[in-house]
């Protein structure tokens, strides 16, 4: 009798651990698929408010005027809101305007210009930074801010939400 019971202990424990890994399995799953589901609506968020901006002839550039902002790098040199971002400002109120990315060698190579890796941008004078990579941005603030390196950071999303409380000087 006491075997049968242990035999019986043992197989519930095995039951109950594989209906727990299958619950956090499924739960982890649906984190997963929230997370992208979060990702894409703040995607289609925020081409919606570029378009809008663009639509209402908000001009990004009179923001860098407006706050003294002339020498500027870019973080994230490529894709579709570094794009965005040069084509939004023209390059109209940039006294320097310097390009950075994690791949900086690569890009250097592919735009025939340089691109600055994060630690040579220690050694640029900057007003400030704008980083145009949406997914990443706290993580590469964070990178940023360790290097102390004086300037304002921004997130080209904040600067596109933030676009309609410019004044239209």
């Amino acid at each position: 009798m006491n075997v049968i019971l242990t035999i019986i202990r043992i197989l519930m424990g095995i039951l109950i651990g594989i209906l727990i890994g299958v619950v956090c399995t499924c739960i982890q799953c649906g984190k997963d698929h929230r997370a992208v589901f979060l990702q894409e609506s703040e995607k289609n968020m925020l081409e919606y408010w570029i378009q809008r901006n663009r639509d209402e002839k908000r001009n990004m550039f009179l923001f860098f005027l407006n706050n003294d902002y002339y020498n500027v790098a870019v973080y994230g040199a490529r894709g579709r809101y570094y794009d965005c971002f040069m084509e939004d400002t023209a390059l109209k109120c940039f006294r320097n305007i310097y390009l950075a990315d994690r791949c900086a060698k690569q890009l250097t190579k592919e735009k025939g210009e340089k691109v600055y890796t994060k630690e040579e941008l220690q050694s640029l004078d900057l007003d400030a930074i704008v980083v145009t990579s949406d997914l990443h941005y706290k993580e590469i603030k964070k990178e940023l801010d360790a290097l102390q390196l004086g300037a304002d950071i921004f997130s080209y999303r904040d600067l596109v939400y933030n676009l309609r409380k410019e004044k239209l000087e």
